[in-house]
């Protein structure tokens, strides 16, 4: 799937939006199955945007691409 730079930035801003979030509960008001899964939401939230990061970086540092004619 191709993603453009606009929807990349869109994406790293989302994912760093519900990650902030997500660190806003308190895992203490959570039973042991919630936070659990709180806290694998948050360490793949933070992969998903190194992997988005990554992906802007690449299209940053690619410049500009010739065709041959």
């Amino acid at each position: 799937m191709y993603y453009s730079y606009k929807d990349l930035n869109y994406i790293r801003e989302a994912l760093a939006y519900y990650e902030e979030k997500l660190c806003d509960v308190d895992i203490n008001e959570c039973d042991d199955e919630e936070a659990e899964e709180l806290q694998e939401d948050i360490l793949y939230m933070g992969r998903l945007r190194a992997l988005t990061e990554r992906m802007i970086d690449e299209w940053e540092n690619k410049g500009p691409s010739l065709t041959s004619v």
